[in-house]
């Protein structure tokens, strides 16, 4: 069972506990991390090797052997860093996801499982042979390749369903020996486990001393198709096959999962209408037989949604079979958001915003498809009922919610020891500091979990700003608005004092302000279409800065950034200033110690650079992180702009690095 007040207690630990976000063990280097995006409600992480679930937090950096859980009407989206590709994978609610792997030696490799809720993954990372990203659930392990699709897993029953949005994902399951269920289709064949590519793979099984045999079974599934996964005792896996129920799919689909979704669209009607142009140039059609090349596997898959042969559906033409599953294919998801607002789970002004063409969309299935469809629901609920039938409920609701009560309250507690105990051991000066990076760190709670105690006010008197670390309690707003009608000054002066002179002798102009990354150049004038090249450097640190993650933004006007010559050259500008080992090449993955990744969004470019080893890099003034090379405008000035700055050190703690006061600025003369 979750822990029930994790999130009460646990994001403390951000200051007070070695987490090493970004962090793995020498002997096991995973250089392929998860940094946390954004997330909402109660997302905890179990790092690992550790015994207690800690609070998310923007950043963070999820490494291998880590396991999120979210609760109730949560999300949590992590972005997965490795090389110049960045995938995606969004969380729903009351899911329990583990990083069993996360590596980038000898090849991209990622395998995270499922064991309930909900997940949709954008992968974009696999582009060699030796690449891998699965996602592994109780019934099944699906294996993709640039691929947009979700999953969910029943959080008790265990079944799985797959659907896919863009690309193609090959599902791995052992076979059932028997399939329930007697009144399929007429038109079906005898069994759902003889599909397409299966490969014949068998392994023994030593069931109180008999010897089953378990089959190992591939299906490949499609943007529109949906295969749902049944534990099937000691038979194997049931797989339940057809094209996806989009009103059925949308009952038990996660809001977040499905806004994840639509922002992945454009990229998924891309790599859809890749598959399509593919088939065509090949010439694929399905003959009378059904028999197919390899490049015509995709039309073999369609053929068999509805349970029959092609060469059944006499009153469909061939090339009218092949418009119809092109069309399908481009449709799914835009009929999916026609559903979505219909039953009110989108509004139009969300749909719209999208730019998918959803007014009008719907997929075209014939009457076996939607018999399957059918089949496919039914038998589902049928294996739901006799399962639920099996199971004897011994949950007592009031004792379940004393329990809670009575853990979150001790949870309070211990998390105000830990915090008094810690504040007492500091100086003044940095007591001062974790009671600031605290006080922000309850607000990130506040503004992003619901029901959290750390965000209920539980006395009127509690005062957060006592020096000792136990008044904790802060409302999502603890900065009262100024009394609009302040009382006049009782005694008033009748005769205000005269103005002071000026002093004769002024204090010298402000010191620069110190801890502060800034940009430099070797020009301050250059002619239109030239290249300039712009470094990042620290500038006046009072003390090093042991930092194992860095972010910042530059936005450029009157110039663009030369992203080809950025890319071709990553080791010129993309260098680390010699601390940052950065891994530009799977090769380079032993001897570095850092990833990095780039982010380019019309004149924004945003940089993420994050340690991979124990150590973290200790920086000094001077250093360089970043060189960044730009075209100047025609005649003028360009304008380079710093922000978003944070430097993180091995416990989550956000370091002092101000930005820059004035945007850099070279003259542009013709």
């Amino acid at each position: 069972m979750k822990r029930i007040a994790a999130l009460s207690l646990a994001f403390v630990f951000l200051f007070v506990t070695f987490i090493g976000p970004g962090v793995a063990k020498a002997a096991d280097k995973a250089v392929r991390v998860a940094v946390v995006k954004e997330w909402t409600g109660s997302v905890t992480v179990s790092k690992s090797g550790g015994s207690k679930p800690l609070q998310v937090f923007k950043k963070m950096s999820i490494n291998q052997g880590d396991r999120i859980e979210t609760g109730p009407k949560s999300r949590v989206v992590l972005q997965l860093a490795g090389n110049d590709e960045e995938d995606e994978l969004t969380i729903g609610a009351d899911a329990d996801v583990s990083f069993t792997e996360l590596s980038d030696k000898d090849g991209v490799k990622t395998r995270i499982g499922v064991l309930a809720g909900s997940v949709f993954a954008k992968v974009k990372s696999i582009t060699g042979a030796d690449d891998r990203f699965e996602l592994e659930t109780p019934t099944a392990v699906m294996a993709v390749r640039g691929t947009q699709f979700g999953v969910y897993v029943h959080p008790r029953l265990g079944w799985t369903q797959l659907h896919v949005t863009a690309g193609v994902v090959q599902a791995e399951y052992s076979a059932a020996t028997e399939i329930g269920g007697n009144d399929r289709p007429a038109g079906d064949r005898t069994s759902t486990l003889e599909q397409v590519n299966n490969q014949d793979k068998t392994a023994k099984r030593d069931a109180k001393g008999d010897t089953a045999l378990i089959t190992l079974e591939h299906q490949f599934v499609y943007p529109a198709q949906s295969a749902t996964f049944l534990p099937a005792g000691g038979h194997g896996i049931e797989v339940l096959y057809g094209y996806a129920n989009i009103k059925a799919l949308l009952a038990d689909l996660d809001l977040a999962v499905l806004r994840a979704m639509v922002a992945g669209y454009a990229e998924a009607a891309k790599e859809n209408e890749q598959y399509v142009q593919a088939w065509q140039a090949a010439g694929c059609t399905v003959d009378s037989s059904g028999s197919v090349n390899v490049s015509c596997e995709i039309l073999k898959s369609f053929s068999e949604l509805g349970g029959e042969r092609l060469n059944n559906q006499a009153s469909e033409s061939e090339q009218g079979y092949e418009i119809r599953v092109a069309h399908n294919m481009k449709a799914y998801l835009a009929a999916l958001v026609h559903a979505a607002v219909d039953s009110g789970m989108l509004t139009r002004q969300e749909a719209d915003a999208s730019r998918i063409p959803w007014q009008k969309a719907a997929l075209q299935l014939n009457d076996n498809e939607r018999q399957q469809q059918q089949w496919v629901l039914k038998r589902l609920k049928q294996w739901i009922n006799d399962q639920h039938q099996q199971i004897t409920s011994t949950y007592d609701a009031d004792a379940a919610y004393q329990i809670s009560a009575e853990q979150q309250k001790m949870d309070r507690h211990v998390q105000e020891q830990v915090e008094q105990k810690y504040a007492d051991a500091l100086s003044p000066s940095d007591r001062k500091r974790f009671e600031h990076d605290l006080k922000h760190a309850r607000l990130e709670v506040c503004e992003n979990a619901y029901e959290n105690a750390v965000c209920r006010l539980e006395s009127p008197t509690t005062d957060s700003s006592s020096g000792n670390g136990s008044g904790g309690v802060i409302t999502p707003n603890p900065d009262p608005k100024p009394d609009p009608k302040p009382d006049p000054d009782p005694k008033p002066d009748p005769d205000p004092k005269p103005k002071p002179k000026p002093d004769p002798n002024p204090d010298p102009d402000p010191q620069p302000q110190a801890h502060v990354l800034e940009l430099a150049s070797g020009v301050d004038h250059t002619a239109p279409n030239s290249r300039v090249v712009v470094d990042t450097v620290l500038k006046r640190l009072t003390a090093k800065l042991d930092v194992v993650a860095v972010e910042f933004t530059v936005e450029v006007s009157g110039g663009t950034l030369d992203t080809v010559e950025l890319n071709d050259n990553k080791a010129r500008y993309r260098h680390g200033g010699s601390k940052f080992e950065i891994a530009h090449h799977p090769d380079d993955y032993d001897k570095s110690n850092s990833v990095d990744s780039i982010t380019l969004a019309g004149n924004r470019f945003v940089y993420r650079l994050i340690i991979t080893t124990p150590d973290a890099v200790s920086l000094e003034s001077d250093d360089q992180i970043l060189s960044l090379p730009y075209i100047a405008g025609g005649s003028g000035t360009m304008s380079l702009k710093l922000s978003e700055v944070r430097f993180y050190n091995a416990t989550g703690t956000l370091l002092e690095v101000n930005t820059m006061d004035k945007p850099l600025e070279i003259k542009v003369n013709p």
